[in-house]
């Protein structure tokens, strides 16, 4: 048996009579792992202030987290793909630049495959340029910027994610791809308008048999914030069912079980009980 020391020196061992002995063999970087995993700090659902006329700021968009967890060796990245879906438009009318940013690092080296259409894949190039110490977890954020906003767009969403096991690439002792997903919240483009946010609903039923009505009947008061989003609203008080556009300043639809409109009754509404005839909202401005 000839074997080598720790200095590198060889020695040949001829005592060697009948002996058996047992080991595994494992294969290098065996425990190296990159696992994607949500990150406490993903930016919350909310609506992005974008221009008309120009191209906007940057936008963090989406958070997750890179976890090397087990790994015995550091990893370096080699590539990382993320997936943006965007509403009613395509990913080129939106978005004019892309960036990433792996634990502090910029990575803006991107290739976009799906430019023209609404769901775009992302593949930045790290090439090397982020080494993760063994065991450590770090942070991943998605970057945009958008261009100008046509009009048509207003209110257009904005969604990343990492979408399967293997859209991280990197090298311990070996080559490693990831395991795991993450989504990010929806976000919505607007250059002004208003954000509707639901709060809280109740309902009362009172029946026929109560002698307190002379038909079954229901009472819904559903309550909501708006928020005037770069300039100022002026909200009629009103409301009527339907979906028509005009001067109401609620316009709502009382629907069964399966989606279906309910006409039967004669529904009755109003808008709080103060004596105001509109209702001024000043514009939020970001």
């Amino acid at each position: 048996m000839r074997f080598f020391d720790a200095d590198g020196v060889a020695t040949t061992d001829t005592t060697v009579d009948n002996e058996t002995a047992e080991f595994t063999l494992e294969e290098a970087g065996a425990d190296d792992e990159i696992i994607v995993k949500t990150s406490s700090n993903d930016p919350d659902a909310t609506t992005l202030k974008v221009e008309t006329n120009k191209k906007s700021d940057d936008f963090t968009v989406f958070a997750f987290d890179i976890d090397t967890d087990d790994s015995t060796n550091d990893i370096e990245l080699t590539e990382v793909v993320v997936y943006v879906d965007v509403s009613s438009s395509t990913y080129g009318n939106i978005v004019d630049d892309a960036e990433l940013v792996i634990d502090g690092v910029k990575i803006s080296d991107v290739d976009v495959e799906g430019n023209a259409s609404s769901t775009a894949i992302l593949t930045f190039n790290v090439d090397g340029d982020v080494v993760i110490d063994a065991g450590d977890r770090v942070e991943v954020e998605l970057v945009l910027t958008f261009k100008s906003l046509a009009a048509g767009n207003e209110g257009t969403t904005v969604q990343a994610y990492v979408n399967a096991d293997g859209d991280i690439d990197g090298e311990g002792a070996d080559d490693v791809t990831s395991t795991g997903t993450a989504t990010g919240d929806e976000h919505t483009l607007r250059t002004e308008g208003a954000v509707i946010e639901f709060v809280s609903s109740t309902e009362t039923l009172k029946l026929n048999s109560d002698a307190t009505t002379t038909d079954d009947s229901g009472t819904f008061v559903l309550k909501f914030d708006v928020t005037a989003f770069d300039t100022d609203l002026f909200i009629n008080k009103t409301a009527a069912s339907g979906t028509a556009m005009g001067t109401v300043g609620v316009n709502y639809q009382v629907t069964d079980g399966s989606g279906t409109v309910v006409n039967a009754g004669t529904p009755t509404q109003s808008l709080s009980s103060d004596a105001k005839t509109v209702y001024t909202i000043q514009g939020f401005r970001r």
